[in-house]
């Protein structure tokens, strides 16, 4: 009995204190991803941005398993955090808002007193109005879906389509992890070398399809079913307000 009793403490004790994966997780998933392709003659430039997010995620999972560790949960269906209403589909009111946002108010990690990182995330802003932002809790693993522009998918009926859209693994400490870029990126605020262009590079002088913002749309988390009893519940409580974000509540 005391054997069992033990057994079921010790079960509890990894459900609650696991963290999988952790940043050299992710950049090691990252490499094997770039091996695997070598190997093709392929880089990862020749994948879609969630094509290559996804076999990030594939590759960890059976990093997992291969350490015996055991998911918690069943995996998400959807995004953690959900902010657009849609992943294409834009509604007016969206695209009015991230217009008036523009290129001056961006989406970026900031980081709490603490640990823990936060992806402030910007809405509202059409016709001159100030915009709100809420904090989302990140780890690494998860997915940052991004669009950084928005046009007609049918101008009769008033129909909206983000365009630019792409996806990063976020890898800890404000850097993602890109499909085109053979290097790590950094979108912390504040960090020595946080990108302040934003996925797809504004140019000097910007065309009606070329960036024109940078708005979240959603966060994905593929790792979700191994997340910890303890990081599930810190991410169940969804959007932050600043004071809260900066205290890492």
């Amino acid at each position: 009995m005391l054997s069992l009793q033990r057994a079921a403490g010790n079960r509890a004790a990894t459900r609650m204190l696991q963290r999988f994966p952790v940043e050299t997780d992710v950049e090691s998933f990252w490499s094997e991803l770039v091996e695997e392709l070598k190997k093709q003659d392929r880089t990862t430039e020749d994948l879609d941005c969630f094509q290559a997010s996804l076999r990030v995620s594939t590759i960890g999972r059976s990093k997992a398993r291969e350490r015996k560790l055991k998911p918690q949960r069943p995996p998400l269906d959807g995004p953690l955090h959900r902010i657009s209403q849609h992943d294409k589909r834009a509604t007016p009111e969206e695209a009015s808002a991230a217009h008036g946002r523009g290129w001056r108010v961006r989406d970026h990690v900031v980081a709490s007193l603490g640990p823990r990182e936060y992806l402030k995330v910007h809405t509202g802003g059409a016709g001159g109005a100030a915009p709100t932002a809420a904090f989302y809790p990140l780890l690494p693993g998860m997915i940052i879906y991004t669009a950084e522009n928005v046009g007609w998918a049918d101008r009769s009926s008033r129909k909206y389509n983000w365009f630019k859209r792409h996806a990063a693994v976020y890898r800890g400490g404000g850097w993602v992890r890109d499909n085109f870029r053979t290097q790590p990126r950094n979108i912390l605020v504040g960090h020595e070398e946080e990108d302040d262009w934003g996925a797809w590079k504004r140019p000097e002088d910007p065309k009606k399809d070329d960036p024109q913002f940078l708005t979240t749309l959603a966060v994905y988390d593929p790792f979700f079913a191994y997340r910890s009893e303890a990081e599930v519940l810190w991410l169940s409580r969804g959007a932050r307000t600043g004071l809260s974000a900066a205290f890492g509540r």
